[in-house]
C-alpha cells in the first residue's frame, strides 16, 4: 500500500503536470514556441523528480517523457 506521502506527491503530480501540458498546449496554439517550451521543460523536470524520489517508475517516465519531447521539442534541455 502506498505511504501517505506518497499518495499526496502522485495526486499533486498528476495535477501539475496536467496543468503544465495544458499550458504548453495552450501556448503552442498561440504559436508561442518559447512559453511552451518552458512549459514542457517544467514538467519534463517535474517528472525527473519524480523518477528520482521513486514515485515513478524509469519505464512509465521514458515513454511519458518520449511523448512530450515528440510535441514539444524545444523542451529538450
Amino acid at each position: 500500500m502506498p505511504s501517505a506521502d506518497r499518495t499526496l506527491f502522485l495526486n499533486q503530480f498528476c495535477h501539475d503536470i496536467t496543468l503544465l501540458l495544458d499550458h504548453a498546449s495552450t501556448a503552442t496554439r498561440r504559436a508561442d514556441h518559447k512559453a511552451a517550451g518552458q512549459h514542457a521543460r517544467q514538467a519534463v523536470a517535474l517528472i525527473e523528480r519524480a523518477v528520482r524520489k521513486d514515485y515513478l517508475r524509469q519505464d512509465d517516465a521514458a515513454q511519458i517523457l518520449a511523448k512530450i519531447r515528440r510535441a514539444w521539442p524545444e523542451s529538450s534541455i
